[in-house]
């Protein structure tokens, strides 16, 4: 059941940015970029968008080797 039901939630979501995303072309967009870090020195990136659709989270990714790395910069 609660397999069930995760699977029809993220699929609402995803349909959802989906919707968004469509209007992104026509209205514009503003991309969202939040740096958290953690006791360990860890580095996470959340990324959202910001439409007239309203704002939609898109993912989180691990940016501790992306940004402490002079490469990378």
């Amino acid at each position: 059941m609660e397999s069930t039901l995760f699977k029809n939630m993220v699929q609402e979501v995803r349909s959802e940015v989906d919707q968004c995303m469509g209007t992104w072309g026509k209205s514009g967009c503003s991309v969202l970029v939040d740096e958290c870090r953690s006791d360990n020195g860890k580095v996470f990136l959340n990324f959202s968008v910001y439409c007239p659709e309203g704002l939609k989270f898109l993912r989180s990714v691990d940016g501790t080797n992306i940004l402490d790395s002079t490469e990378a910069q």
